[in-house]
């Protein structure tokens, strides 16, 4: 029970649990993401078959959605009641295994107060219908890679890419690649033109 612990994010050691975790209490916390982390393998907690986040401050439910539509066959009840979620993802419509959705106390507008009260099939069924005709599930964790993706580049990647910038530009008349500079070597200072130095050419 990690509920009431000033979380601010779910922490690793839960994931490590794998499919030995069958309740996941997380109430009364100061989360505001979930899914996002590199480190939330949602679809590895097969075994769950409880999981509240209620009275958080989540405003973004990540790759969960999808993971437990996927992987969470066990999942009965998830409670995701008084966060700050705007929109309610219609992947969660493909949870069929869920016997409880409460969703209440958040600022959405997906689904209705009159859907709401009329329980989880109906909420279910209204957000497996928003879904677009033969629409598939992405590739696990398709939204969690493309999120790190943003922030994880090489070091080595990011060197080259500075180096190489100057190409992005129109080559001057008077310039031509160094072979050991990474950039432009003016043909003036070279001595290739008759220019440089002290060097008097003209006509």
């Amino acid at each position: 029970d990690l509920r009431r612990n000033s979380l601010d994010a779910v922490p690793a050691f839960v994931f490590e649990l794998s499919s030995a975790l069958h309740s996941l209490a997380l109430g009364g916390n100061a989360i505001r993401q979930v899914g996002r982390a590199a480190h939330e393998r949602w679809g590895s907690l097969s075994g769950l078959g409880f999981i509240d986040l209620s009275n958080c401050r989540i405003e973004d439910l990540g790759s969960l959605p999808i993971c437990a539509a996927q992987h969470l066959n066990l999942l009965r009840s998830l409670d995701l009641s008084n966060n700050d979620l705007r929109l309610i993802p219609a992947e969660l419509g493909l949870v069929g295994t869920l016997n409880s959705l409460q969703l209440s106390g958040n600022p959405q507008k997906t689904v209705r107060t009159a859907i709401l009260d009329q329980g989880t099939p109906a909420i279910l069924s209204y957000l497996k219908n928003r879904l677009p005709e033969g629409y598939q599930l992405p590739h696990e964790h398709h939204h969690q890679a493309q999120h790190q993706a943003q922030h994880q580049q090489p070091p080595q990647q990011r060197d080259v890419n500075v180096r190489m910038q100057p190409s992005s530009r129109s080559r001057p008349q008077n310039e031509s690649v160094h072979p050991n500079s990474g950039g432009y070597t003016s043909l003036v200072e070279s001595g290739r033109f008759g220019g440089g130095g002290g060097g008097g050419g003209g006509g």
